[in-house]
């Protein structure tokens, strides 16, 4: 019986992704090395390749990255539908493998494609639609503002309009935590699985919200700090500046090594948050105790 199976509390599912992490270190970082080696080491060269070939044109530098970000992006889908298996099979005490981690992974790559095209589009018409709305409130409200108090009030109208837009971007896209275990675990279409994420988020939406972005975070923070340290921000903040064969090879040595480090404990985070859904609108945990004793 699977005691740990029941409705936990915020604190609780990062608490239980933290200590999952930590039984299953060794096959869930193996799981996180294996496409983030190769591909950072063809990221590497072509980087360098890149950086002398744009050296008399420094504006395509980031343009010509693209590639390279696309191929990592497609590794990246196998590694966390691997990952996300690997983690559902600890959470449902079943046996940690690497190997029918990445078969069940290389299995979800185009079913997690296509839903990501589909989320894509969905939140861009949804992020045009509310801009719109804001735009025309924001116009509305401003000029109402701005003829009765002056100009100055109206950045005051307008950031808690803002905000509201970033809340509702924020949420919607945590709307989607389910997608990935949808497809893998429950082995759903791109579209079943979206509108499976929505159901299972619908009523926690806030709390949904907070989880995922508390654990985005807890990943993205050391992200930031080893590009930070290794200049890695030089290309977006000043496209003109190339850096050195060192900067190079430096920023791909700790990109990987932090992101093998972290990039388990956000997908072990959305697991367990999606499997605490599923104990709290479908009672899995009495399913799965009815099963076992069927089994048995």
């Amino acid at each position: 019986m699977h005691t740990h199976l029941r409705p936990l509390s915020f604190g609780e599912i990062l608490d239980s992704a933290f200590s999952l992490y930590r039984r299953h270190f060794v096959p869930l970082f193996i799981t996180t090395l294996i496409p983030l080696v190769p591909t950072s080491v063809v990221s590497g060269i072509l980087t360098q390749q890149v950086a002398v070939d744009t050296a008399a044109a420094p504006d395509s530098f980031s343009l010509a990255l693209i590639p390279i970000l696309i191929i990592s992006a497609l590794a990246s889908v196998v590694m966390w539908a691997a990952l996300a298996r690997e983690v559902g099979e600890a959470w449902t005490g079943r046996e940690v493998s690497v190997a029918d981690g990445y078969r069940h992974g290389l299995r979800a790559f185009f079913p997690i494609l296509g839903a990501a095209i589909v989320a894509y589009i969905l939140i861009v018409v949804a992020f045009m639609f509310i801009g719109i709305v804001a735009a025309i409130l924001g116009g509305v409200v401003g000029g109402i503002a701005g003829a009765a108090v002056g100009g100055g009030a109206i950045a005051v109208v307008l950031v808690p309009i803002f905000i509201l837009v970033l809340v509702a971007f924020l949420v919607g896209v945590s709307a989607l935590f389910g997608v990935l275990p949808a497809i893998v675990i429950e082995k759903l279409g791109p579209f079943r699985a979206i509108g499976r994420s929505v159901s299972l988020a619908r009523g926690a939406l806030p709390r949904v919200t907070g989880i995922v972005m508390v654990a985005w975070l807890i990943v993205m923070l050391p992200l930031m700090g080893g590009m930070l340290l290794t200049g890695g921000f030089a290309a977006v903040t000043d496209p003109a500046a190339i850096p050195s064969m060192g900067q190079i090879w430096l920023q791909q040595l700790v990109n990987s090594v932090i992101g093998a480090l972290t990039t388990p404990f956000l997908v072990a985070s959305i697991v367990i948050l999606y499997f605490d859904r599923r104990v709290r609108t479908e009672a899995l945990d009495v399913q799965l105790a009815a099963d076992a004793l069927a089994v048995g």
